[in-house]
């Protein structure tokens, strides 16, 4: 008895330490999008304040397949500066948000926000605050997302253009 219980603590603990630990620098796109659809992404940066993963040009392609996703996201990072609530996100909304993020924290690119690409994952009407019917953003923005991404093999050429310029779309 006393043979098994060592056995079992001994593989407890060579399990714990040998597993890779996820965390926000290191975290890849699958379990990104699991987090956020299984309601549980809760990574800090080393601030202790909610950020997004400092995700590089080449995560683009694999977000983009999860663009149209309308599954609704109820724990995702916030911007700590914003003070606006509003609906939850659907997934496919917040991963634009997140290849936002990607365009603007390219190196070359200073935001204030640092990698939250704006306030909120919300799509609102360019200069104003009226409501907006989802569907047709949501459809809208993607469209133009994978437009943009598709312009160009060379992320340096287009990481300047701001994928929504040409809709009546833009970032609360």
């Amino acid at each position: 008895m006393k043979t098994k219980t060592i056995i079992m603590i001994l593989t407890l603990i060579f399990v714990s330490t040998s597993c890779e630990k996820t965390n926000l620098n290191n975290m890849n796109v699958k379990t990104y999008l699991k987090l956020l659809k299984s309601g549980s992404y809760d990574f800090n940066d080393s601030n202790g304040l909610p950020n997004l993963p400092p995700f590089e040009p080449k995560d683009i392609p694999e977000l983009l397949t999860y663009a149209n996703d309308t599954y609704i996201v109820t724990k995702y990072p916030h911007n700590p500066i914003s003070s606006y609530i509003g609906p939850d996100p659907r997934l496919g909304i917040f991963v634009l948000w997140t290849i936002e993020s990607i365009r603007l924290s390219s190196p070359g690119i200073d935001h204030f926000w640092g990698r939250f690409p704006s306030q909120s994952p919300t799509l609102m009407f360019k200069g104003s605050v009226l409501t907006i019917d989802v569907e047709t953003a949501h459809k809208t923005a993607s469209k133009a997302y994978l437009n943009w991404w598709n312009s160009s093999a060379d992320f340096e050429q287009i990481k300047n253009i701001n994928p929504l310029e040409n809709t009546d779309y833009g970032w609360r």
